[in-house]
């Protein structure tokens, strides 16, 4: 269609959208709903005007005038092929030999033409691309503009299940409650994930309320802060549950009000029977409540289960972990914030398909975050400790029996309570893990066993690959066994004395550098007393991504600290370098190679 033709067309509208307005319909209300809907569109007010040019299509659907003024407001905002839909549906109605059904054409054609020459890329990219493309989007935020920009794509973002699996609440949009409710009806259907959040308490409100009728009827996943346990009561919050025990698996929930308002431990297993892992923080130490004790334990499915204390009281009951763990044999996984290894053999005995313990202060999400294997391994895959006074009776007898399977074992931050988490006054049998895999230890400076256990269990354990070694002096014997591991990726020396041992340590990179691109050896890091030689080795082991040197207390200058610097430029696979010096000025151009080796992980 060409210019010319285009302004007839327009002029054409223009005469029959006049005659829309000026010609009397056949009923009374019939002028006045076209006229509303002509005056809201010129306003902005679109839905109103649809709505307008709607009733008046009802009152007279075979005739062209209300489809006229519809196509016209889909045009003024931007849609096109609505437009053209709305017009193909009046022709429908109409007779061809109807003194306006050519004019009408025209209008149709004009209104594809014009949707043709805007992109629609949702309908040239595969569903899965397009997916992917509305779920970076920027979240749910997004999806409520996404929603509006056409008929098309509210439905096509409707289908798309992808994009509502994760919600968090509340959303930036929230003040508005018509919002809040509308989305949550839409999101509802297909949201599995649910990270709920108190603030601002109104709107929170109105997400417990869908919960609680049952609008969420696929969520999987269900994240409440503490705020929000704080704004409802613990009946309510069962009520909620018992809408979701259907589909709920995954359950974090916080609780730092008054025990009057907290659902315990053994509250949510009895009300959630499908739950597989659960999160769950309280001010108080119990985790269960006093009628617990008297009924019988009935089994549940639970897999992955933590337990952390909220407050500044870290002690759980004792008697109330170990009625949980009768409730949950089938358990893989454990996170206890607590340092005592009294509750090591009670796990043990009571839930004989554990793989992951963890038992410390401070725990970090990813020591829950573990994926399963279809099925047990039949013994301990990681266990991590805070430590102990009587650590070694009690776990070397455990590593033994679990020798064949596990491959994680760490005990990094016992030195805070002055602990010995691996120590031995006298000669032991040598422990054997040929599954090892990684091994974290705090090395006891007063009681030499310490070290000697530990070099123990490094020289039998092959398949190591990730070291971490803190706090004390170690022995050339420990160093060697580490030169020894031909799978080792990770070393760590953090506080341990390079200097004393910088014979051993040597002859460890020596090793790596004489194997060249061979070295399996990626990441290297350091706190402490460090040589000038020391540098010069490490800086030719060409394998290394990471170097990591803190606290680096050496008499050396500028010149030394440079030609290090420049010499790690040259290796081919360095992504990443930090550097920390006690005693040497770092020059501009330090800073500006480091800075330069760092960007290339960008």
């Amino acid at each position: 269609m060409t210019n010319v033709e285009g302004d007839q067309v327009n002029a054409s509208r223009r005469q029959i959208t006049t005659r829309c307005q000026d010609t009397d319909g056949i009923h009374p209300g019939f002028d006045q709903l076209l006229a509303s809907a002509t005056t809201n569109s010129k306003l902005g007010h679109f839905n109103d005007a649809m709505n307008d040019a709607n009733s008046a299509i009802k009152l007279n659907p075979r005739g062209f005038k209300g489809y006229v003024v519809a196509s016209e407001v889909y045009l003024m905002q931007g849609k096109a092929d609505l437009a053209a839909d709305v017009l193909a549906q009046c022709l429908r109605n109409m007779s061809p030999y109807d003194p306006h059904y050519q004019t009408l054409v025209s209008f149709k054609e004009a209104a594809e033409i014009q949707n043709s020459k805007g992109i629609d890329f949702t309908k040239l990219l595969p569903v899965e691309i397009v997916s992917n493309i509305f779920v970076r989007a920027g979240g749910i935020e997004s999806l409520v503009v996404l929603l509006m920009v056409s008929k098309a794509w509210r439905m096509l973002v409707l289908e798309l299940p992808d994009l509502w699996r994760t919600c968090t609440a509340p959303l930036k949009l929230d003040e508005d409650a018509k919002i809040c409710d509308a989305l949550t009806v839409v999101a509802g259907k297909h949201v599995k994930s649910f990270n709920l959040r108190s603030h601002p308490s109104v709107i929170c409100l109105r997400y417990l309320d869908h919960m609680e009728r049952g609008t969420f009827s696929r969520l999987s996943s269900l994240s409440v802060e503490d705020g929000v346990t704080s704004l409802v009561s613990g009946g309510r919050l069962s009520e909620i549950l018992r809408q979701l025990k259907s589909t709920l698996k995954e359950l974090d929930i916080s609780f730092s009000n008054g025990r009057e308002e907290m659902l315990y431990v053994t509250d949510i297993l009895a009300l959630c029977p499908g739950l597989t892992a659960l999160k769950y923080a309280a001010a108080q130490g119990t985790v269960e409540s006093s009628t617990d004790r008297l009924e019988p334990a009935q089994p549940h499915n639970l897999a992955k289960l933590r337990i952390t204390s909220s407050g500044n009281n870290h002690t759980i009951s004792d008697s109330g972990l170990r009625l949980v763990l009768r409730r949950c044999p089938l358990l893989r996984l454990i996170n206890l914030n607590r340092s005592s290894l009294d509750f090591l053999a009670a796990i043990e005995e009571t839930c004989p398909h554990i793989e992951y313990i963890t038992m410390q202060h401070s725990l970090t999400p990813e020591m829950f975050d573990i994926k399963f294997a279809k099925d047990p391994a039949g013994g301990i895959i990681a266990l991590n400790l805070m430590g102990g006074t009587d650590i070694l009776d009690s776990l070397i007898p455990f590593l033994n029996r679990h020798k064949d399977t596990l491959q994680e074992l760490e005990a990094p931050n016992a030195m805070i309570h002055n602990t010995i988490p691996l120590s031995h006054s006298s000669p032991i049998d040598p422990i054997r893990l040929p599954a090892l895999q990684s091994i974290g230890c705090w090395i006891s400076e007063t009681d030499p066993g310490t070290e000697r256990t530990l070099t123990n269990i490094i020289r039998h354990s092959p398949l190591l690959e990730e070291v971490w070694l803190a706090n004390g002096a170690a022995s050339e014997d420990t160093i060697s066994a580490l030169k020894d591991l031909d799978h080792l990726e990770i070393l760590g020396l953090h506080y341990i004395d390079v200097v004393q041992n910088d014979g051993a340590l040597y002859a460890l990179l020596d090793k790596h550098i004489q194997l060249g691109h061979r070295s399996p050896l990626r990441h290297f890091s350091a706190i402490g007393r460090m040589t000038r030689h020391f540098f010069s080795k490490l800086s030719k082991v060409e394998t290394l991504r990471e170097i990591g040197l803190w606290e680096a207390d050496i008499s050396t200058d500028e010149i030394v600290l440079l030609q290090f610097v420049k010499n790690l430029e040259v290796l081919p696979y360095l992504e990443s370098v930090t550097l920390s010096f006690n005693a040497a000025r770092t020059c501009d151009e330090v800073l500006e190679i480091v800075g330069k080796i760092n960007r290339k992980r960008r």
